[in-house]
């Protein structure tokens, strides 16, 4: 027979007969061993790791770079895709006057037709928000559309969680 099976403890430690139904010394030196380990583990390489980026708080900015054409813009610029806690850069031209915001992260952005307008902000919210724009020689929207209506789109940022 092996030596531990005939003193009553299993080779990992735990008696297998009688007693407070404890372990040996041997045993829990073996099991905080193999926890120790395991979390280790999962702490280098689980759904917890984060990146070295991550971990100073710094991630690349994201930049748009969108170009309006008589208050549109083209397909593939309609979606900006980001993550949580990016930071954001939009520099915005247009060939009329106008104003874009985003009412969720109270950004307003007056654009000129001379010059290109630029702003930073951090995508602290997950979720898609709406990028609207109002040309300068139209009325207000509060002027023109019931409370609360907002037109169509300009655009959408979407703010994946990390």
């Amino acid at each position: 027979m092996i030596a531990g099976v005939t003193a009553g403890v299993s080779a990992c430690g735990a008696r297998r007969h009688g007693g407070r139904g404890g372990r040996g010394a041997a045993g829990i030196n073996m099991a905080r061993r193999a926890s120790l380990a395991l979390f280790m583990f999962a702490g280098l390489f689980g759904p917890g790791a984060v990146s070295a980026a991550d971990k100073a708080g710094k991630s690349a900015e994201k930049f748009f770079d969108l170009t309006l054409t008589q208050g549109a813009l083209p397909a593939a610029q309609r979606t900006l895709r980001v993550e949580q806690d990016d930071a954001v850069r939009l520099r915005v031209s247009s060939d009329e006057p106008g104003e874009l915001h985003m009412h969720a992260y109270r950004i307003r952005l007056n654009v000129s037709k001379d010059a290109p307008a630029e702003t930073r902000f951090k995508a602290f919210a997950s979720g898609r928000y709406r990028l609207e724009w109002h040309a300068a020689d139209h009325a207000p929207a509060a002027l023109t559309k019931p409370p609360g209506h907002h037109g169509p789109p300009l655009a959408a940022l979407e703010v994946r969680p990390r």
